[in-house]
Formats: structure tokens, C-alpha cells, sequence
């Protein structure tokens, strides 16, 4: 079980830069310790943001997990062009 991750991890983690982790850690949207001169990100701090990022194509959670019930109406296929 990880509890925190070095800046460098924690970016590989999300997906972005090491330079938007120590942004993020600036505006308090991760949660970070000093350990001597190692910066530690909290790992529940990083799942807590990674919950908190919008899904795409969806306004809300709640939408998210309708959408996912909802049969897809499917046309006919579309004529190839070429």
C-alpha cells in the first residue's frame, strides 16, 4: 500500500507534469509533507483529486452512471466514401 509519492511519481500517476503537481501543491488541491529535503505527496490527497476532475462527456457523476444504462440508439451504417 503506497501512502505518498515523490512529485516525480505522483505526476507520473495523473498524467501531467511535475511542474502542475508543485501547482497544484501551491493551491492546496494535493497534500504534501516534508521529509528533510524530500517532498512527499499524501496518495489519498492525489485519488481524492483525480475524483475530483470532471468526467468527459458528462456533467455530473449521476449523469456518468445513467449514461452507462442508456441503450445507445445505432443508425444504419453510413455509405463509404472513396
Amino acid at each position: 500500500m503506497t501512502i505518498a509519492y515523490r512529485p516525480a511519481d505522483a505526476a507520473r500517476e495523473l498524467g501531467i507534469s511535475r511542474r502542475q503537481v508543485s501547482r497544484l501543491i501551491a493551491s492546496g488541491a494535493l497534500v504534501a509533507r516534508k521529509a528533510g529535503a524530500r517532498t512527499l505527496v499524501d496518495a489519498t490527497s492525489l485519488q481524492d483529486y483525480f475524483e475530483s476532475l470532471p468526467v468527459i462527456g458528462s456533467k455530473s457523476r449521476v449523469a456518468h452512471e445513467e449514461s452507462r444504462r442508456t441503450p445507445i440508439a445505432v443508425g444504419r451504417p453510413r455509405a463509404r466514401r472513396g
